[in-house]
């Protein structure tokens, strides 16, 4: 599922993978 330099929401929508990793969104802010 991960897919390197692409950005994608995540299966549960708590956050989003960027490059393979996950980082948490809050306030609509990509938090690293």
């Amino acid at each position: 599922m991960q897919r390197a330099g692409r950005i994608y929401l995540h299966q549960d929508g708590e956050g989003i993978w960027v490059g393979g990793e996950v980082v948490d969104v809050i306030e609509g802010t990509i938090q690293l």
